[in-house]
């Protein structure tokens, strides 16, 4: 239990952020029915465990999402070369401000 909000909060504000929403989150919880774990991965949680829950499920889904991030990212191209540099002109759109979060 978090003091002032819960994981399903938590997990909404950090996936709906694009700084933070390709971290990858997997809600631990004592919540077992369907309807609960539905609720937890429409926060776009990338898992769902119910406690008690093994070590090694969790080890290997941990592993797997990581491993799916890496896959990613060497098959996606950057969204800008990494040389680039910003413009002599000053953009003031919002593509330009969330691509330098990135």
């Amino acid at each position: 239990m978090m003091p002032e909000t819960d994981g399903l909060q938590l997990t909404k504000a950090l996936k709906s952020d694009i700084r933070t929403a390709h971290i990858p989150i997997v809600l631990l919880t004592a919540k077992t029915t369907d309807e609960n774990k539905v609720e937890g991965l429409r926060t776009n949680a990338d898992a769902y465990l119910v406690k008690p829950f093994r070590i090694d499920v969790l080890e290997q889904t941990i592993r797997g999402l990581l491993e799916n991030r890496q896959h990613l990212k060497s098959i996606l191209p950057p969204p800008f070369p990494k040389k680039c540099s910003r413009p002599a002109v000053k953009m003031k759109s919002a593509f330009w401000q969330i691509s330098m979060l990135l």
